[in-house]
Parts: C-alpha cells; sequence; structure tokens
C-alpha cells in the first residue's frame, strides 16, 4: 500500500514538470503572476534612499600666559589663561526640498590670576536648530531655534567697607536665553545666509535667585526679583557667513537682532577670523558685541587673540 502511494506522488509530479503546451504555459503565467517592470518603481536614475546624514566635528584648545616682574602698573595682570571650543554639527535632508540641521558650540576659558581670583570667560553653551523647507533655488521657509546658557558661576567684585564683596552675577541657566522664530530665508551665493523672522519670541528664564542678592540689583537681564522669566514677542533677522578663502583663511560671522514690538533692538554678533599656519595650529582673532538695553546701555565688546591646536573631523 505505501509503495503505491510512493508510485502514485511520482507519477503527478513528473506531470506537473512535463512541458506543456504553449497556450497552457501562457494561462499559467497569466493566472498566477502579475509583473511590475522596475521602471513603474522608480524612474531611471533615481535614488531609492530618501533621507541623508551629514555631521562633522571640530575641536580647538589655546593657551596662554602673562608673566611680569617689577610691573608699576596694574598689580594682577600676570595671568594664565587656557581656552577650548568645540562645535558639532549634524544635518539631515530628506530627498531636497527639506532640511534640518543642529549646531552645538561650546566655548570655556579658565583665566587664573596667581594673586587674586580665578574665573571662567568665556563661557558660552548653544545649541542652533535651523528647519528648512525649500521653495525655490535659493528661497525657502524656515524655522529658527537659538539656545545659550553658561555651565559655571560668574561673579562681580565690588570694593566694601570690609574688602572686597562678591556677588553673582550669571550662572547655569541665569540666564537661559532661547529666540525661536519662523519666517523666510535667503541663500546668497554659497557661503551667506539670511533669515527674517516674520513671527519671532525671546524666553529670559532666571534660576538661581541669589543673583539678586547685590545691593541696589532689582532686574536681572530685564527679569525682575519677583518674576522667573519674561517673554517677549517681535521680529529677528539673522546673518551666517561661513567662507574659507585663500586658502589657509576661514571666516565665521553670526550676527542675530531680534526686536521687540517695545523695546529697543537686541544684537548678538560673534565673529572669527583664523588663519591655519600648519595642519594642526591656527591662530585666530574672535570679537563678540552685545547690545541688550535692560543689561547695559553701552555696546559690550569681547576681542580675543589666539594661538592653539586645531582638530577637524
Amino acid at each position: 500500500m505505501r509503495g503505491a502511494i510512493w508510485i502514485g506522488w511520482i507519477w503527478v509530479m513528473g506531470c506537473c514538470m512535463t512541458p506543456a503546451e504553449s497556450r497552457g504555459q501562457n494561462l499559467l503565467w497569466n493566472d498566477t503572476l502579475v509583473l511590475l517592470p522596475l521602471s513603474s518603481l522608480a524612474p531611471a536614475g533615481t535614488s531609492l534612499v530618501r533621507f541623508s546624514c551629514y555631521q562633522d566635528l571640530s575641536y580647538r584648545i589655546n593657551f596662554s600666559g602673562l608673566f611680569l616682574q617689577n610691573w608699576q602698573q596694574d598689580p594682577n595682570t600676570n595671568n594664565l589663561f587656557l581656552q577650548q571650543q568645540l562645535k558639532y554639527r549634524i544635518q539631515l535632508n530628506t530627498g531636497s526640498a527639506f532640511r534640518v540641521t543642529h549646531l552645538l558650540s561650546h566655548d570655556l576659558g579658565f583665566q587664573i590670576f596667581f594673586d587674586s581670583i580665578t574665573r571662567f570667560q568665556p563661557d558660552e553653551n548653544t545649541l542652533d536648530t535651523r528647519l528648512e523647507l525649500k521653495l525655490s533655488k535659493s528661497l525657502q521657509l524656515i524655522v529658527l531655534s537659538n539656545l545659550s546658557t553658561r555651565f559655571f558661576n560668574c561673579y562681580d567684585y565690588v570694593a566694601g567697607s570690609a574688602g572686597v564683596d562678591r556677588y553673582l552675577s550669571a550662572s547655569f541657566l541665569t540666564p537661559l536665553l532661547w529666540i525661536f522664530s519662523g519666517g523666510l530665508g535667503w541663500n546668497l551665493r554659497e557661503a551667506v545666509k539670511v533669515d527674517v523672522g516674520i513671527s519671532a519670541a525671546k524666553l529670559t528664564y532666571v534660576r538661581n535667585k541669589k543673583i539678586f542678592s547685590q545691593p541696589g540689583r532689582e532686574s536681572c537681564f530685564g527679569v525682575s526679583m519677583d518674576q522667573d522669566y519674561r517673554f517677549e514677542y517681535g521680529l529677528t533677522f539673522h546673518l551666517l557667513i561661513d567662507k574659507a578663502f585663500l586658502t589657509r583663511f576661514h571666516w565665521d560671522c553670526d550676527l542675530l537682532l531680534f526686536k521687540d514690538y517695545h523695546q529697543p533692538v537686541d544684537m548678538t554678533l560673534k565673529s572669527l577670523l583664523a588663519v591655519r599656519i600648519t595642519r594642526f595650529l591656527k591662530t585666530s582673532i574672535q570679537t563678540r558685541l552685545y547690545y541688550e538695553r535692560e543689561v547695559s546701555s553701552a555696546l559690550q565688546i569681547e576681542n580675543l587673540i589666539s594661538v592653539g591646536f586645531f582638530v577637524s573631523l
């Protein structure tokens, strides 16, 4: 009985594998298969990968010292200065129309006065986020976010009756500045971007209330003593320049203007001109300009000239 079953099974398989007539073959294929040519899935030359990601990392460290002997002016001028700068950028592209870019910047300086104080200056940490929706070759719809704060405490030193008094002037999340906006952006050539925030807002947050311990200080960065934050609404203008020229030179410029409808304009300008001496050695001139009426009616300027090691990945 079992042998008959095996013989019958072999006979059925043989019949199925026996070549059939042309009409039978066509009927079989037409009834059981639906053929989709590749041209209907993707046009020739079109990549099936819809997402791409790019990232870069750069790190720079500078060291300088100033040592004087028998100096008759400015007795606290002998000092050591160490500065590091870290930048990390990641960019996500979805096709050619939408792009998201994150830029994390960390600047930290450590300055030691031998017979006086030690301070962290500069101490600035920013996270920039940029969303772009391409409308034409040089025009985009944009959403911008700029978040910044410092990590370490900063103090003001005031002469008092018992000596020098120290008062907190800034610390972590004191303040936290967040400017976000939506508007239009233009690409001018390859290295220049101009953004206009048609609708923008600015949030200033103060976490550490010890900043109000200094006598006579009733507000800090526009935030009053009985509040934790201040919210402003207005317009923004943002200019970015990232230009390399003459092989060894590189210029980064970041200008951000915020105009509250009822207050004067706030300005932040960061400019960095770097010159590459060797593969890992670079000198730079860094300039920062700040103007915020709630902090000071004068334009604040910081210049830093440095030479140090530079690594880019």
